[in-house]
């Protein structure tokens, strides 16, 4: 994590270049004190806080754009272009970049690590707090069953195992991610052969929005799934595009989804 200048008060002017920063400043600051978002941040598609984004400046990924904002702090992200990265730092524009966590434990330290950087601590436990009653309130319900055996599938022709938003997801709905039994882990290829010999109650089509492809839809009303009894359900990607509280959420509509 690179450090922040030390400063007499919070930023007032941030400008974030990753939807799931973007996410975190609308639950943390007054609207004011956003600078700027990315182009997803009021994309119904892809965020579910694009109702508080409308209207907000939005920055394009380069220097002249993001330079016009003025800003006293940028949000990045390892995915953030290094070269855009260290021409900010030069001019001596503050730049705190974060991983992207895959995990629930990895989501708390997210959201204390943003929090922090835009000198909103307090704001950030409190969110946390809420976050993790509602988590630990759906985990406790969904322990009663019964659990379902489901089997996820993105866009692109792939699944999501172990050591994921999504698997995390799953389990605390109470389902059981028959992806991470067979061991598979982030992003594992499979094909229609291997849903069927696995028989879950259930394949889960992960729907990317307009980026979601005939491949991943071919899947879901395939014949041989519907002659071996397994049902297709859609749950929007945005639930889980981004670690934050909003996991929570997506809990709660897979239980509605598939129970």
């Amino acid at each position: 994590m690179l450090a922040m200048p030390l400063c007499a008060q919070p930023p007032q002017r941030i400008v974030s270049l990753n939807l799931c920063t973007d996410l975190l400043l609308l639950e943390l600051l007054p609207r004011e004190h956003i600078a700027a978002v990315t182009e997803l941040a009021p994309d119904p598609v892809y965020s579910l806080m694009a109702h508080k984004a409308q209207g907000l400046p939005i920055v394009r990924q380069d220097m002249e754009s993001i330079l016009g904002f003025q800003p006293d702090l940028v949000l990045a992200t390892r995915f953030s272009d290094p070269y855009t990265v260290q021409r900010l730092q030069s001019l001596g524009v503050p730049v705190r970049q974060f991983d992207i966590p895959s995990t629930v434990e990895g989501t708390r330290g997210f959201i204390r690590e943003v929090s922090a950087a835009l000198g909103r601590p307090v704001e950030g436990e409190r969110l946390l707090a809420q976050f993790d009653q509602r988590w630990q309130a759906l985990g406790e319900q969904a322990a009663q069953g019964p659990h379902k055996r489901v089997m996820l599938y993105r866009p692109g022709g792939v699944t999501m195992g172990r050591d994921t938003l999504e698997d995390a997801v799953l389990q605390q709905a109470g389902m059981v991610n028959v992806a991470a039994g067979m061991g598979y882990r982030q992003w594992t290829e499979l094909s229609l052969e291997t849903v069927l010999q696995a028989r879950p109650d259930a394949v889960l089509l992960d729907d990317d929005g307009r980026h979601s492809d005939s491949l991943a839809q071919g899947m879901g009303g395939h014949p041989a799934l519907q002659a071996a009894g397994i049902t297709s359900y859609s749950m929007a990607h945005k639930y889980w595009i981004c670690p934050g509280p909003h996991l929570a959420d997506a809990v709660t509509v897979l239980r509605e989804l598939l129970l």
